[in-house]
C-alpha cells in the first residue's frame, strides 16, 4: 500500500487525510528493520459535513444520526520525537478526540468544535444553554469515544 511505500522509503511518520472519518493508527516495520508510524486518517477537524437528523416532538431540536456521525469527530494525535545519535525516534503516540457540532443558534447555522471529554463531563454551559438537545449529544460523545479508542488502538493523551 501506498503507506507501506512511503514508510519503506524512510518516513518516520506517514499521516494521510481524505476520507473525512477517523482511521488507525498503526506501527509498521519497515524493510531496513525500523519502524514508521502511519496515521492513515485524523477525521474531520471542521466540516459542514456533519449529519443532522430532526427529532419530532413538536420541537425543533436537532441531533446526530449515530450511523452518520464519523464525519462529525476527528482527533489530534500527539507523539515525542527525539534523536538518538543519528537515528531519529518516534513514541508514545496518543490522541486527543473531538467532536463537530452543528445547530441553529439565533436564527444561524453554527459549527463548533467540542473536546469528548469536556462533553462528557458537562464543560460547555454555554453551549448546553444554547443548544437545547446537548443531552443526546453527550451521549452521542460516550457512544462515539468508545469507537475511537477501539478504531485508534493508540492510548488517550493525558492531562489536556
Amino acid at each position: 500500500n501506498f503507506f507501506q511505500k512511503l514508510a519503506n522509503a524512510g518516513a518516520h511518520i506517514v499521516i494521510g487525510h481524505h476520507p473525512h472519518v477517523l482511521q488507525k493508527v498503526t506501527w509498521y516495520k519497515r524493510t531496513d528493520n525500523n519502524k514508521s508510524l502511519i496515521i492513515y486518517s485524523l477525521g474531520n477537524f471542521i466540516s459542514a459535513q456533519v449529519r443532522l437528523l430532526p427529532i419530532i416532538k413538536g420541537k425543533k431540536h436537532w441531533a446526530y444520526n449515530l450511523l452518520t456521525s464519523k464525519t462529525a469527530e476527528g482527533a489530534i494525535i500527539q507523539f515525542d520525537i527525539s534523536k538518538m545519535g543519528n537515528a531519529i525516534v518516534i513514541e508514545n503516540p496518543r490522541y486527543i478526540p473531538f467532536l463537530n457540532i452543528c445547530y441553529y443558534h439565533k436564527g444561524f447555522l453554527t459549527y463548533k468544535l467540542l473536546l469528548i471529554k469536556n462533553i462528557i463531563s458537562n464543560k460547555y454551559p454555554n453551549i448546553q444553554t444554547e443548544y437545547k438537545n446537548y443531552s443526546s449529544v453527550k451521549n452521542l460523545a460516550a457512544f462515539r469515544n468508545n469507537i475511537i479508542k477501539k478504531t485508534l488502538m493508540i492510548p488517550e493523551a493525558k492531562n489536556y
